[in-house]
């Protein structure tokens, strides 16, 4: 890299991918026939020259141009000469997105004005919105019109270097960079999971010491953060990076208050809060209900923590810990499949198995959790594979899998219901609909999962007539 390019830039060979060639092409002819200096900016610069994907594409233009173009105003020529989607503002930000590629390989592009004062020369004559940016190596510009194609500025002077050195360091004093946006503390621990790269001294100090900046953020930016911290390469480092800097009791108090809690030593040799990382680290799938439910797995041992004679336990964590996860994963505003999906998991993380459980048993377990089977199950053995001594309930849990599988592939369980309809039953008890109806059909499926009657309408029948001559339908209907 040439780290010495500064206010005039210089020359770079950049190697874009070939579709990001083609865009960045058009988007020249664009602002060479409309007379508006325009610059790649942020993601698209720093990706480009890590080799990483580019996801993104963010445009600078520079609104001082002579033709008096806004920022919207080349937005909406720039999408029509990709042919992209109507120009959105963002009024917090003064930005403009469209998308363009289309449904199957979109790519989303930011548009924001700023008053660079570009010359003949290429020089910037106001280069300060560039430094309210967030990062050093997000305030690299490559200048895209013709005649200066490819031209790279960086004007900190340190955004190549940190670039190079793995750093995130802001162009200004944090103070000032993280009060236009809370947010980018989220940002800079973000960036550590998915680059790797650590985060400057003045940045830490700053947001270790103000905490509390990130309450006048966005509820919705930053649960997009979150997200995106937990379905990184890191999750696990990402969480305590956000404990260490104080942003964890900040955003999840529930799990911060973890810490500190000391479990059985017969099977943990950490904490509650650290036991949670090392979960969170050993689920491999990306899939943000799953590692929600890892984070989120023991959250009710705080609350359920108790001593029986010289032993630690937490009867009923499993419970608590669900509701917890649904009170403040709504606060986030997650969307309510999600949440229901997380506090299933939790509530079902403590399967228990021994070789003693009848095929009922597992039936009944397919049934309660259809589709949150794989995803149970990947937790039940994440939890398992950061105790002490993890080897034989793995053997155990690797048991009950392969019984699972068998069990399901010949009888397809997660398909079977009631041999009866709730009209059926009516007609056959002479009863009206009402929750009796229900709770013979809950009656009826447990029979069937149980093994103790056939999975058939003659069957269900005469086990109905059994229920009513023993009076046990009377006894349901009483519980009404």
């Amino acid at each position: 890299m040439n780290k010495n390019a500064g206010q005039h830039g210089s020359k770079l060979e950049v190697d874009f991918e070939p579709r990001i060639t083609s865009i960045l092409e058009k988007i020249s002819h664009v602002a060479d026939a409309s007379g508006v200096p325009c610059f790649a900016v942020g993601g698209i610069v720093r990706d480009t020259l890590l080799q990483r994907p580019v996801l993104d594409l963010d445009l600078l233009v520079d609104t001082a141009n002579e033709a008096a173009i806004s920022a919207e105003q080349f937005a909406n020529l720039a999408s029509k000469a990709l042919g992209g989607s109507h120009p959105v503002c963002f009024d917090r930000f003064g930005t403009y997105h469209f998308t363009t590629g289309g449904a199957q390989n979109p790519l989303e592009i930011e548009v924001v004005g700023a008053s660079l004062k570009v010359s003949d020369t290429h020089r910037l004559g106001d280069a300060s919105d560039v430094f309210r940016r967030d990062f050093t190596i997000n305030a690299l510009l490559i200048a895209l019109n013709g005649t200066n194609f490819g031209r790279l500025y960086d004007f900190s002077g340190r955004g190549l270097s940190d670039l190079e050195d793995c750093v995130l360091r802001c162009p200004l004093d944090p103070a000032m960079t993280l009060a236009d946006d809370p947010v980018r503390a989220l940002r800079a621990v973000r960036f550590h999971c998915t680059l790797g790269f650590t985060l400057d001294d003045a940045l830490r100090d700053f947001i270790r010491e103000n905490p509390s900046l990130i309450s006048d953020a966005a509820v919705e930016r930053t649960r997009k953060e979150l997200e995106l911290i937990i379905l990184s390469d890191r999750p696990a480092e990402g969480f305590d990076m956000l404990h260490d800097l104080n942003l964890l009791a900040m955003l999840l108090p529930e799990i911060e208050a973890l810490d500190g809690i000391m479990q059985d030593k017969r099977f943990h040799s950490q904490d509650v809060l650290r036991h949670t990382f090392s979960v969170l680290s050993n689920v491999e799938e990306r899939e943000l209900s799953l590692r929600l439910a890892a984070l989120f797995h023991d959250v009710g041992k705080r609350r359920a923590k108790a001593l029986k004679g010289d032993r630690i336990i937490f009867y009923g964590h499993e419970h608590i810990g669900a509701a917890i996860a649904s009170v403040r994963l709504s606060a986030l505003r997650f969307p309510n499949r999600l949440i229901k999906d997380v506090s299933t998991l939790v509530r079902n993380h403590m399967i228990n198995y021994s070789d003693e459980w009848t095929d009922a048993a597992i039936r009944r377990l397919i049934k309660r959790l259809g589709p949150l089977m794989p995803r149970q199950f990947d937790l039940y053995e994440a939890d398992i594979r950061a105790l002490t001594d993890a080897d034989e309930l793995l053997a155990s849990a690797r048991e009950l899998r392969s019984r699972i599988e068998a069990i399901d592939e010949k009888e397809q369980v997660a398909k079977i219901e009631s041999p009866l309809d709730g009209r059926e039953i009516c007609a056959l008890l002479g009863i009206r609909p009402g929750p009796m109806v229900g709770k013979c059909k809950a009656k009826l499926l447990d029979a069937v999962l149980s093994g103790e009657i056939s999975n058939d309408k003659e069957a269900a029948t005469k086990y109905l007539h059994q229920l009513v001559r023993d009076g046990a339908a009377e006894a349901l209907n009483d519980g009404d």
